[in-house]
Protein backbone atom coordinates (compact mmCIF):
# COMPACT_ATOMS: atom_id res chain seq x y z
CA UNK A 1 0.00 0.00 0.00
CA UNK A 2 1.75 2.96 -1.18
CA UNK A 3 0.73 6.08 1.15
CA UNK A 4 1.85 9.40 0.41
CA UNK A 5 2.56 12.78 2.83
CA UNK A 6 -0.40 15.22 1.75
CA UNK A 7 -0.97 15.53 0.03
CA UNK A 8 -2.68 15.71 3.06
CA UNK A 9 -0.79 10.96 3.87
CA UNK A 10 2.43 10.08 5.58
CA UNK A 11 4.34 7.47 8.00
CA UNK A 12 3.61 9.05 11.15
CA UNK A 13 5.02 6.31 13.63
CA UNK A 14 6.19 3.04 12.99
CA UNK A 15 5.68 0.74 16.46
CA UNK A 16 7.52 -2.59 17.08
CA UNK A 17 5.30 -5.03 18.57
CA UNK A 18 4.90 -9.03 19.50
CA UNK A 19 2.28 -9.29 16.71
CA UNK A 20 -0.49 -8.48 15.43
CA UNK A 21 -3.30 -9.14 12.91
CA UNK A 22 -2.38 -8.39 8.88
CA UNK A 23 -5.48 -5.62 7.97
CA UNK A 24 -8.13 -7.40 6.39
CA UNK A 25 -8.36 -4.59 4.21
CA UNK A 26 -5.23 -2.91 2.69
CA UNK A 27 -6.91 -0.54 0.56
CA UNK A 28 -9.11 0.69 3.18
CA UNK A 29 -6.81 0.88 6.77
CA UNK A 30 -5.03 2.92 8.44
CA UNK A 31 -2.69 0.35 10.25
CA UNK A 32 -0.59 -2.28 8.61
CA UNK A 33 1.83 -5.03 9.72
CA UNK A 34 5.50 -5.18 8.51
CA UNK A 35 7.81 -8.52 9.16
CA UNK A 36 11.30 -8.13 9.45
CA UNK A 37 13.68 -10.84 10.57
CA UNK A 38 13.77 -9.46 13.83
CA UNK A 39 10.54 -7.32 14.56
CA UNK A 40 6.98 -6.94 13.86
CA UNK A 41 6.26 -3.41 12.69
CA UNK A 42 2.84 -1.84 12.45
CA UNK A 43 2.86 1.00 10.12
CA UNK A 44 0.49 4.18 10.94
CA UNK A 45 -0.96 6.28 8.14
CA UNK A 46 -1.56 9.21 8.49
CA UNK A 47 -3.05 13.15 7.79
CA UNK A 48 -2.59 15.99 9.62
CA UNK A 49 -5.94 15.26 11.12
CA UNK A 50 -7.38 17.00 14.17
CA UNK A 51 -6.89 13.70 16.87
CA UNK A 52 -10.10 14.50 18.89
CA UNK A 53 -12.16 14.25 15.69
CA UNK A 54 -11.30 10.78 14.98
CA UNK A 55 -11.73 9.58 18.82
CA UNK A 56 -11.73 5.65 17.71
CA UNK A 57 -8.59 5.95 15.67
CA UNK A 58 -6.88 7.41 18.61
CA UNK A 59 -8.11 4.44 20.86
CA UNK A 60 -7.06 2.28 17.93
CA UNK A 61 -3.22 3.82 17.84
CA UNK A 62 -2.90 3.80 21.90
CA UNK A 63 -4.14 0.01 22.04
CA UNK A 64 -0.57 -0.56 19.94
CA UNK A 65 1.19 2.01 21.20
CA UNK A 66 0.15 0.21 24.44
CA UNK A 67 1.82 -3.25 22.87
CA UNK A 68 5.03 -1.62 21.83
CA UNK A 69 8.56 -1.27 22.60
CA UNK A 70 9.19 1.42 20.38
CA UNK A 71 7.87 4.52 18.45
CA UNK A 72 9.13 6.16 15.53
CA UNK A 73 7.84 9.33 14.66
CA UNK A 74 9.05 10.98 11.28
CA UNK A 75 10.30 14.18 12.80
CA UNK A 76 10.40 16.16 16.26
CA UNK A 77 6.77 18.39 16.17
CA UNK A 78 8.68 21.24 18.28
CA UNK A 79 11.29 21.44 15.72
CA UNK A 80 11.18 25.00 14.37
CA UNK A 81 12.00 25.65 10.66
CA UNK A 82 13.58 29.02 8.69
CA UNK A 83 10.62 30.54 7.05
CA UNK A 84 10.75 33.16 4.51
CA UNK A 85 8.94 36.54 3.75
CA UNK A 86 8.22 38.26 0.10
CA UNK A 87 7.27 41.74 -0.89
CA UNK A 88 3.35 42.01 -2.22
CA UNK A 89 5.30 43.77 -5.20
CA UNK A 90 6.96 40.48 -5.52
CA UNK A 91 3.62 37.93 -5.60
CA UNK A 92 1.69 37.41 -8.81
CA UNK A 93 -1.96 37.54 -8.01
CA UNK A 94 -4.08 34.73 -9.84
CA UNK A 95 -7.45 36.19 -9.95
CA UNK A 96 -6.97 38.34 -13.14
CA UNK A 97 -5.90 35.01 -14.88
CA UNK A 98 -9.28 33.02 -14.38
CA UNK A 99 -12.42 32.88 -16.19
CA UNK A 100 -14.91 35.34 -15.20
CA UNK A 101 -16.68 32.56 -13.95
CA UNK A 102 -13.88 31.28 -12.41
CA UNK A 103 -13.70 35.06 -10.55
CA UNK A 104 -16.69 34.96 -9.72
CA UNK A 105 -16.79 31.54 -7.76
CA UNK A 106 -13.51 32.69 -6.12
CA UNK A 107 -14.69 35.60 -4.91
CA UNK A 108 -17.70 33.87 -3.46
CA UNK A 109 -15.42 31.04 -1.99
CA UNK A 110 -13.11 33.87 -0.09
CA UNK A 111 -15.37 36.47 0.81
CA UNK A 112 -15.76 34.64 4.17
CA UNK A 113 -12.50 33.70 4.63
CA UNK A 114 -8.99 35.16 6.15
CA UNK A 115 -8.47 36.79 3.21
CA UNK A 116 -11.65 38.12 2.35
CA UNK A 117 -10.02 41.74 2.44
CA UNK A 118 -7.02 40.66 -0.43
CA UNK A 119 -9.24 38.40 -3.01
CA UNK A 120 -7.86 39.77 -6.04
CA UNK A 121 -4.61 39.98 -4.38
CA UNK A 122 -3.77 36.23 -3.55
CA UNK A 123 -1.26 34.39 -4.94
CA UNK A 124 -2.27 30.90 -7.00
CA UNK A 125 0.25 29.17 -3.88
CA UNK A 126 -2.04 31.09 -1.39
CA UNK A 127 -5.24 30.35 -2.93
CA UNK A 128 -4.75 26.80 -3.48
CA UNK A 129 -3.57 26.53 0.42
CA UNK A 130 -7.09 27.92 1.58
CA UNK A 131 -8.77 25.64 -0.90
CA UNK A 132 -6.84 22.59 -0.21
CA UNK A 133 -7.63 22.99 3.29
CA UNK A 134 -11.09 24.50 3.72
CA UNK A 135 -13.39 22.76 5.55
CA UNK A 136 -10.74 20.64 7.80
CA UNK A 137 -10.82 20.93 11.34
CA UNK A 138 -8.43 23.11 13.27
CA UNK A 139 -5.48 21.63 15.35
CA UNK A 140 -2.91 23.48 17.37
CA UNK A 141 -1.23 23.28 20.79
CA UNK A 142 -4.39 22.20 22.59
CA UNK A 143 -5.79 20.28 19.63
CA UNK A 144 -3.01 18.29 18.05
CA UNK A 145 -2.75 15.96 15.32
CA UNK A 146 -3.43 12.17 15.71
CA UNK A 147 0.44 11.70 15.01
CA UNK A 148 1.62 14.20 17.86
CA UNK A 149 -1.39 13.05 20.54
CA UNK A 150 -0.36 9.17 19.93
CA UNK A 151 3.94 10.31 19.88
CA UNK A 152 2.88 12.22 23.40
CA UNK A 153 1.03 9.30 24.86
CA UNK A 154 3.96 7.00 23.96
CA UNK A 155 5.62 9.39 26.62
CA UNK A 156 3.24 9.50 28.60
CA UNK A 157 3.78 5.91 29.34
CA UNK A 158 6.85 5.58 29.09
CA UNK A 159 7.59 4.43 26.04
CA UNK A 160 10.82 4.89 23.67
CA UNK A 161 9.64 7.40 21.56
CA UNK A 162 12.59 8.41 18.64
CA UNK A 163 12.55 9.94 15.64
CA UNK A 164 13.47 8.87 11.98
CA UNK A 165 15.52 12.04 11.38
CA UNK A 166 17.62 14.39 13.67
CA UNK A 167 17.12 18.17 14.37
CA UNK A 168 20.27 18.99 12.13
CA UNK A 169 19.24 16.28 9.26
CA UNK A 170 15.74 17.99 8.97
CA UNK A 171 17.22 21.55 8.90
CA UNK A 172 19.98 21.12 6.55
CA UNK A 173 17.24 19.13 3.96
CA UNK A 174 15.10 22.27 4.33
CA UNK A 175 14.28 24.02 1.24
CA UNK A 176 13.49 27.51 1.99
CA UNK A 177 10.07 28.55 -0.64
CA UNK A 178 11.27 30.98 -3.27
CA UNK A 179 9.41 33.49 -4.50
CA UNK A 180 9.43 31.07 -7.77
CA UNK A 181 7.75 28.44 -6.19
CA UNK A 182 5.06 30.86 -5.01
CA UNK A 183 4.59 32.54 -8.08
CA UNK A 184 4.50 28.89 -9.96
CA UNK A 185 0.76 27.99 -8.98
CA UNK A 186 -1.07 29.41 -11.81
CA UNK A 187 -4.57 29.87 -12.94
CA UNK A 188 -4.67 26.56 -14.63
CA UNK A 189 -4.05 25.21 -11.22
CA UNK A 190 -6.98 26.67 -9.16
CA UNK A 191 -9.71 26.52 -11.92
CA UNK A 192 -8.71 22.95 -11.34
CA UNK A 193 -9.11 22.67 -7.96
CA UNK A 194 -12.29 25.11 -7.99
CA UNK A 195 -13.84 22.28 -10.14
CA UNK A 196 -12.57 19.50 -7.69
CA UNK A 197 -13.96 21.36 -5.00
CA UNK A 198 -17.63 21.34 -7.35
CA UNK A 199 -17.11 17.52 -7.92
CA UNK A 200 -16.54 16.51 -4.13
CA UNK A 201 -17.55 19.57 -1.96
CA UNK A 202 -14.96 21.18 0.59
CA UNK A 203 -11.47 19.61 -0.10
CA UNK A 204 -10.05 19.49 3.37
CA UNK A 205 -13.75 18.42 4.55
CA UNK A 206 -13.25 16.03 2.42
CA UNK A 207 -9.93 14.20 3.30
CA UNK A 208 -11.65 14.70 6.65
CA UNK A 209 -14.25 11.93 5.73
CA UNK A 210 -11.94 10.13 3.71
CA UNK A 211 -9.95 9.40 6.49
CA UNK A 212 -12.69 8.54 8.85
CA UNK A 213 -14.31 6.33 6.54
CA UNK A 214 -10.54 4.99 6.93
CA UNK A 215 -9.97 5.23 2.51
CA UNK A 216 -6.58 5.07 2.76
CA UNK A 217 -5.90 4.31 -1.00
CA UNK A 218 -8.56 7.25 -1.88
CA UNK A 219 -6.71 9.75 0.66
CA UNK A 220 -3.62 8.52 -2.02
CA UNK A 221 -5.01 8.59 -4.75
CA UNK A 222 -6.34 12.33 -4.68
CA UNK A 223 -3.27 13.39 -3.08
CA UNK A 224 -1.37 12.45 -5.52
CA UNK A 225 -3.82 13.91 -8.18
CA UNK A 226 -3.52 16.88 -7.00
CA UNK A 227 -0.18 17.08 -6.60
CA UNK A 228 0.54 16.52 -10.10
CA UNK A 229 -2.04 19.25 -10.91
CA UNK A 230 -1.12 21.76 -8.54
CA UNK A 231 2.24 23.02 -9.62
Amino acid sequence: MHITRRQFAALAAVVFLPGMARAADQENALFWRAKSPANDHVLFGYVRIRADTFPDIVAEGKRLVDQSKTVLIDVNPSLTLSTTKFRNSDIKPVFTGLTPSDQDEFKTIFSTSPAKGAIEKLSGFEASLLLIGEGQHAFGPDAPSIGLALAKYGVSIGRDVKTLAADGEMQAMQKPLTLETVNSVGPASIAYLLELRRRIGLIGAHFDELYKARKSAEIARLGEEITTKVS
